[in-house]
Formats: structure tokens, sequence, C-alpha cells
């Protein structure tokens, strides 16, 4: 069984609950606090040996080069997260192909070496950008979160890929691996259990519960979170919709405790480069 831990690395200013406070233009005018969080993190990872997989916006890396040389150099997977935190669902292909391409090279510059995993902003996954990933020389994407009552999450047709595990696919297309975010069934009803204010909201031990109970049935357990989510100092906006609020600031003050005792019962050392190579040796493309 794997318990897989990534982290989305993005700055509290540039997640979609606040974009309407803080648009693009405004983002080097305000408090970074991303290096911080970051560090924290490695060192966290370092206690627990844990080895995980970040996902890195191309607008951190050009500012913040070291951030990701540092990742690297703790072991840890480098993967894409877009450059500029969009959501792909409101792009065309072309400011896709741009956005992707542009963020890749960058990583790919400060760590050293081949980036191949990516996901996208809020999950925002569509069709054409599978074929983009895919030309740009990527292996797989953890972008797939399957909770249909979610305003920003991403709809593929899944008819289009092979199913190779119970939350791993096949893009038929272009061999492009997919790895889905997991759902926990209770009572026929689909609950999202990767991570993020999901995990802040649920007290630990009933997250923990149902971390073994996916892991039972499935054997691989993909957990996210994001690097603002362990910063409750960071400020607190107060310009923005009442529900958008909830959604960023519920449950950061004991966030990262619970991420300790998560750790430490799961810990784990798969990258998602790992289970991606692992995949492949069990189960070669057709041809």
């Amino acid at each position: 069984m794997s318990f897989i831990y990534t982290v989305d690395v993005e700055d509290w200013y540039q997640v979609e609950n606040l974009r309407p406070s803080f648009p693009r233009d405004t983002w080097l005018n305000c408090e970074s606090r991303v290096e911080g969080a970051v560090q924290r993190l490695l060192e966290l990872c370092a206690e627990k040996e844990v080895k995980g997989t970040f996902f890195i916006l191309g607008w951190i890396a050009k500012r913040h080069p070291q951030l990701v040389q540092a990742i690297a150099a703790g072991g840890h997977e480098v993967a894409c997260h877009g450059f500029n935190h969009d959501m792909l669902t409101v792009m065309n292909e072309a400011a896709i192909r741009r956005d992707i391409a542009a963020a890749k090279a960058l990583l790919e510059d400060s760590c050293g070496v081949s980036v191949t995993g990516f996901r996208a902003p809020n999950f925002s996954i569509t069709n054409p950008a599978l074929d983009i990933l895919a030309d740009l020389g990527f292996e797989y994407d953890s972008s797939l979160f399957p909770f249909a009552r979610h305003d920003r999450y991403g709809k593929i047709d899944t008819s289009r890929f092979e199913r190779l595990g119970a939350n791993i696919y096949r893009y038929k297309n272009n061999g492009l691996l997919e790895f889905v975010l997991p759902i926990r069934r209770i009572r026929r009803v689909d609950l999202p259990w990767a991570g993020g204010g999901y995990f802040r909201l649920l007290p630990i031990r009933v997250y923990c519960g149902g971390v073994r109970a996916i892991l039972a049935q499935n054997e691989t357990f993909i957990f996210y979170m994001h690097t603002w989510e362990i910063d409750p100092g960071q400020p607190h906006v107060k310009t923005v919709r009442a529900a958008a609020r909830f959604r960023h600031y519920v449950g950061l003050k004991g966030a990262y405790r619970k991420l300790e005792h998560l750790l430490g019962q799961f810990g784990g050392s798969t990258r998602l480069t790992d289970l991606a190579h692992r995949v492949r040796l069990s189960s070669p493309a057709n041809g």
C-alpha cells in the first residue's frame, strides 16, 4: 500500500477564493510567505522520512528558484502546477500550451532534472489539456478529482481511458497516466477525502480512518495540500464573499499539527513519478 504525499506550491494571494481582491497585477505588491511554508514542510518531511511530489507554480519558480532547488535537494519530485494558477477550463488551447510549457521549462532550468508530472490549478483539467501534456513530454497528470458537486473541478471523458487500477488510468490517445484523487463512499454518498479544505475540516482521527479505509480498497492514497494551509499567520482578507473566506481560512490554525499526525501515521517515500514508473513496468502500453 502507498500513501503518497503531494503539495501544491503557491502563495496565499494566488488562490481562486481570493482572486477578486488580488488580480495578478497586484501579486508583486503582496507579502510573500511561501518560502517559510516550504521550509517548514521540508523540515517536517525530513523528520518523518517522507518523500513527496511538489507541484510548483512557474510564477513561484521564477521569483524563488532556490525553493525549487531545495525541494529537489530534499529528494522530492519537482512537478508542474502551471505558470499563473489560471484555471484550464477558462483558457483556450493555445493559452494552455503557452502557460504549461513556460512553467515546465522554468522548473527544469531551476532543478536540472526533467519535469514529467502535472496538476491543474483547482483540478481544472480538460481533455484538450491531456493531449497538450503528452505533447509537451509529461508522463502523468494528477488533476482528476471526481467530486461532481465542486464548482471548479474539471470534467473529462473517462471513456477515453483504459483503467489500470482503482484510481489509475491510461489515456488511450497518447499513453498519459492519470492518477485520480480519492473519494470515500459512505452510504452511497461520495465524499472528497484527498486533503485540502476537507482535511482541515475533519477531525484528524476521522480523517485517518477514512485514509485507512481507502487504502484497504485501492492500495494507493494520494494526499494533497497547499503550502499556505500551514500558515495561519497569513493576512486575513475581508473583501471577498463569506463563502470564499470560509473555504480559504477554515482550519488553518490546526492544520500543521494535523499534518504532523497524518505523516507520522502513514509516512511514505513513494513519489508520483515512482508510481508512474511502477505502473509502466507492470502494465506496458499496448504495442
